[in-house]
């Protein structure tokens, strides 16, 4: 692919793998977008909601998704609806492509994890799915005295009694471990046999999927330090509808693992006349490797029209990589698991860094305040760096009164150095600060 270039082209890989090579065409126009650009299915209920968005001459995005023809290349891998929702049917690799009029884009699909997936939790997926089936409201077996004998905790905030309820009250008549799918539980709830409540989940649903597979693996009562999903990310994250037009929302749940975490490298201006580029970047330390080997690479470059407006190009690889996993390059951490700080003072939030012996070189530490903070916090010095001898040092943040600095708050220390002077390496941790405001208390008072 050759990259012709007018004035100055940026570039920046999406999600990436290491030393790749990339080359532009400016006369590429995006006019069909799907995300995400690839999907990974890892248990027997994942499902991931396709958004198709094009771009027309005006620039106007328009969502798409109904009016888009999806396909799959082996339906026995993973199957696709008619709006976009793709399923998981048996582990492997197939390809989904997406037409709309005379365009068409291919995005890979990876399933894996459905022989031996990860055990259903009780408390982050068991749990929820009676609360969104109303089950343990107060108009039913949330209620104090309970509903015909059963009694769930009120919107499931006990769970082990709530489990013990399910798996031992009534000698266990509740779950069948020897037939998972004749479970009085789930009976009840699709009122196959009478229920007061009438059906609360989906003969073939995937809640109804997700508690047979929970009752096969044992009904267990997971720990509480088990992986949650912490956030979620909804896409598009602002919307411009025009009368009578619909807009399909993609929704991204995010667990404590950081499974959903993405990869972004820096921005580098292209020089008038260039035509290809080497693209630096990293494999942080959290990034699993051992689900696929397969991984998209993604360059995307913008530059402005003789009007002023930014044009985007992107261009995809999709390739096996190999990847020798022999721990992290650097690593930043701090003692500070969360701390509680009264605005108008002045902290200190000691950190250590540890390299490999493959990077003896100087490392550049700087603390991340959230945007909406910036303007009541000081940092001295704005960022530190340390000698290849040096490990340990202290960031000094200075905090105003202001009442809108108030509420807990994120802020992220991030390590930089270059291996072999031109290869970016990143470490970053994060650190929980609660703000206390007496302006802002008083005004509230």
């Amino acid at each position: 692919m050759r990259l012709r270039t007018i004035s100055q082209l940026a570039i920046v890989l999406a999600f990436c793998a290491c030393g790749y090579t990339g080359k532009l065409s400016a006369a590429e126009q995006t006019l069909l977008r799907v995300t995400p650009s690839t999907v990974t299915l890892h248990s027997p209920e994942s499902r991931q909601q396709l958004l198709v968005e094009t771009t027309g001459p005006n620039r106007f995005q328009r969502d798409a998704t109904r009016d888009a023809v999806f396909t799959t290349s082996d339906p026995h891998i993973a199957s696709v609806t008619d709006d976009g929702r793709v399923f998981p049917q048996a582990e492997g690799a197939t390809t989904i492509t997406i037409q709309v009029d005379d365009h068409e884009v291919k995005i890979p699909v990876i399933v894996n994890g459905l022989l031996q997936p990860r055990p259903v939790s009780f408390r982050h997926e068991v749990l929820p799915i009676l609360t969104k089936a109303s089950c343990n409201s107060g108009g039913c077996h949330g209620k104090a005295e309970g509903q015909n004998g059963f009694k769930l905790s009120i919107f499931g905030f006990d769970p082990e009694a709530d489990h013990a309820a399910l798996v031992k009250e009534s000698r266990g008549r509740r779950v069948s471990l020897a037939a998972p799918e004749s479970s009085l539980l789930l009976l009840k709830a699709m009122a196959s046999t009478p229920h007061g409540g009438g059906a609360k989940i989906e003969t073939n649903g995937i809640w109804n999927r997700r508690l047979v597979r929970w009752v096969a693996e044992g009904a267990e009562l997971d720990d509480i330090d088990g992986p949650r999903v912490t956030s979620i990310e909804v896409s598009p994250s602002q919307i411009v509808m025009r009368p009578n037009s619909q807009q399909q929302i993609q929704v991204t749940a995010i667990d404590s693992t950081g499974h959903r975490q993405g990869v972004d490298g820096p921005i580098l201006p292209v020089p008038a006349g260039a035509t290809e580029v080497l693209y630096p970047c990293y494999i942080p330390e959290w990034l699993e490797t051992d689900r696929t080997t397969r991984m998209v690479v993604l360059g995307v470059g913008w530059q402005k029209d003789p009007l002023g407006n930014i044009r985007e190009v992107t261009k995809q690889a999709d390739a096996r990589i190999t990847m020798i996993l022999e721990g992290a390059l650097l690593q930043v951490a701090h003692e500070l698991n969360e701390l509680t700080v009264n605005t108008g003072e002045t902290f200190e939030v000691p950190f250590a860094v540890s390299r490999s012996a493959k990077l003896p070189v100087p490392v550049k530490l700087q603390m991340i305040t959230p945007v909406e903070l910036r303007p009541f916090i000081r940092l001295e010095p704005e960022s530190i760096d340390l000698s290849p001898n040096e490990t340990q040092g202290k960031l000094r943040v200075i905090t105003s009164k202001h009442p809108a600095l108030v509420g807990r708050w994120p802020l992220t220390i991030k390590a930089t150095a270059l291996q072999d002077g031109r290869w970016l390496v990143v470490a970053q941790t994060e650190l929980s600060v609660q703000f206390n405001n007496a302006a802002a208390s008083a005004a509230n008072g």
